[in-house]
């Protein structure tokens, strides 16, 4: 988004979808900038052609519009890692595609889920990249808010709510509300799986 021209009128609005960081130069500083770095502003132009030729590819080869997908179980204890292996190796038909648990970001960015920690910005960071590197994502989270399950809902496309046969509902609908409670505009699509365990 760059502001210029007569009145200052932007060239896009933005609306951010999911959890980002933002930056901003004023004209001011950006001027002392190509002033002492001329080959900034050839990098500029650079980018910019790129990013229209990027958006003008994408216009004809779309990705999927559900890209990241949240798994959610509605029973605390159920094990819901069987489900996110059988759902990515049917989803490698279409795709790249990687599965993320909480543990895992715990262990590669080990303060990245403590509220106002730095490394928060390494694990979205790492999140954004994998979304591009990848044509969908699974982020399994638990059955009760927590850091991780609002890094993963600031990220989703798709949440998938997981039910084992015989769950009460009056706790499943207990647990979709603390869920919705996290959750902010837009809310991504939702989605109900009754999960059977598999026969041998």
């Amino acid at each position: 988004l760059f502001m210029g021209g007569v009145g200052g009128a932007r060239s896009a609005t933005v609306r951010v979808v999911r959890d980002a960081t933002l930056g901003f130069l004023s004209r001011t500083v950006f001027e002392e900038i190509v002033a002492r770095h001329p080959k900034a502003s050839d990098h500029l132009s650079r980018f910019i052609v790129t990013r229209l030729v990027d958006s003008q590819n994408r216009g004809r080869t779309s990705p999927p519009s559900v890209r990241n997908i949240v798994l959610v179980p509605l029973s605390p204890g159920f094990a819901h890692q069987e489900f996110a292996e059988r759902l990515q190796i049917a989803l490698l038909r279409h795709g790249r595609t990687a599965v993320l648990t909480e543990e895992w970001a715990r262990g590669r960015f080990k303060d990245a889920l403590t509220p106002g920690h730095p490394s928060r910005f390494q694990l979205d960071g790492f999140l954004d990249q994998l979304e591009r590197d990848r044509d969908f994502v699974l982020l399994q989270c638990g059955s009760e808010p927590s850091p991780w399950t609002a890094k993963c809902l600031a990220h989703a496309d798709q949440i998938v709510f997981l039910s084992p046969r015989g769950c009460d509902p009056r706790d499943a609908a207990a647990r979709i509300a603390r869920i919705d409670a996290v959750l902010t505009e837009p809310r991504p699509s939702r989605m109900f799986v009754t999960a059977h365990p598999s026969r041998g």
